[in-house]
């Protein structure tokens, strides 16, 4: 979903996903407090016309999956969006459930492992994510460990 923000009189910016930035939040406390923090010093107009830049340079962040051994290894890291934000790396929770899915599906894995790092993120996309985790656990033995922080959001998902 795309949203609109005028800045000035006839000044319009067009900013994906930019709901989700406005909606309930599950995360570490210091850890909002410093992407609050950042967000209001930014320059959003420069910004988003340099992250437009960028994302057709480059991937776009989000999780990613190994599968060794039979395993599918699943990190979710930084920050948990519903989609990837330009905001710092984190990790898309749409992009994650597919893959969760995907290893649930794959007759090559026989379990799944979640490396998580994260302080949490958006309520928006979490509740899904952990359906599809805890989906995925009655087909698979499912595992998460969690590396340093999985507060909130990432606890919520790790719990399943």
């Amino acid at each position: 979903m795309t949203s609109e923000l005028t800045l000035a009189p006839n000044a319009r910016l067009i900013v994906p996903y930019f709901a989700q930035w406005l909606g309930v939040w599950a995360m570490e406390e210091s850890h909002l407090s410093g992407l609050a923090s950042a967000v209001r010093s930014l320059d959003i107009q420069a910004h988003v016309s340099d992250a437009a830049q960028r994302i057709t340079a480059k991937d776009i962040p989000g999780a990613s999956m190994e599968v060794s051994d039979g395993i599918a290894t699943i990190s979710l890291n930084g920050t948990l969006m519903k989609h990837a934000a330009s905001l710092g790396m984190g990790t898309s929770t749409a992009l994650a459930r597919r893959l969760v899915r995907q290893a649930a599906n794959d007759p090559q894995v026989r379990g799944i492992m979640l490396h998580i790092d994260s302080p949490g993120g958006t309520v928006a996309g979490t509740k899904e994510l952990a359906d599809e985790v805890a989906t995925a656990t009655q087909r698979k033995p499912v595992r998460a460990h969690i590396s340093d922080l999985g507060a909130s959001a990432a606890y919520w998902i790790a719990s399943q």
